[in-house]
């Protein structure tokens, strides 16, 4: 049976999931993934107790391990090595090889999981630091245009409409992409004539020049 399963997997399912149903984890999530790959294993009454007492005493042997003052970092690096092959030796002895083979798609399938969650959370930071520095931008264009507190109060009730506007049309699916595009050109200079109406000319005009600036400075 080949080894497709690996020493490190096999360490990090054992130690956190065994005992997943009676144990206090800090991430919930990992706990959950933990559990379910044991799940669908199938494992026996048996397997779990002999997969426990391995668990254990790779658990004390490690923190002896760790404690020992008398080894050098070269050694205790050559001994954490030989502790992970006999955990691995021990585990592989306890499954079964179609538990084996299923151990190994668990493995696949939270790497993917893994990864997918990662590329979510890029998306969610890259989305977060573009709505900040549009947010800073409008607080920076309100202060250069010397906004009273009763234009800023309308231009921040007009921009929530608009947003608002904006998400319902990108939701409508009757509509196709160049349809939703030409809604967009036309929302978004009904929102400039209504934003022209809470501003004075000289605010207009400085508008205008700032907006030219910021075309000069992005070309």
């Amino acid at each position: 049976m080949k080894r497709i399963i690996t020493s490190a997997f096999v360490i990090m399912l054992s130690i956190g999931a065994v005992q997943a149903q009676t144990t206090t984890d800090k991430s919930q999530g990992h706990k959950k993934e933990h559990k379910m790959a044991f799940d669908n294993l199938n494992l026996s009454a048996d397997q779990k107790a002999r997969l426990q007492s391995v668990r254990e005493d790779y658990k004390k042997q490690s923190a002896e391990l760790k404690n020992n003052t008398q080894l050098s970092a070269e050694e205790k690096q050559k001994r954490r090595k030989e502790l992970h092959e006999q955990f691995r030796s021990k585990t592989d002895a306890i499954f079964t090889p179609a538990q084996k083979e299923q151990l190994a798609k668990n493995k696949t399938e939270w790497k993917e999981k893994s990864k997918d969650g990662k590329r979510e959370g890029k998306k969610d930071g890259q989305a977060r630091n573009t709505k900040g520095k549009g947010m800073q931008r409008g607080k920076d264009f309100q202060k250069e245009l010397g906004l009273s507190s009763d234009q800023q109060q309308k231009m921040e009730q007009l921009r929530n409409d608009f947003r608002n506007r904006f998400s319902s049309l990108r939701s409508d699916n009757s509509l196709t992409e160049d349809q939703k595009k030409a809604k967009m050109q036309d929302m978004r200079k009904q929102q400039q004539e209504q934003m022209k109406s809470i501003l004075t000319p000289e605010q207009i005009q400085k508008m205008e020049s700032l907006r030219q600036q910021r075309t000069r400075k992005t070309s």
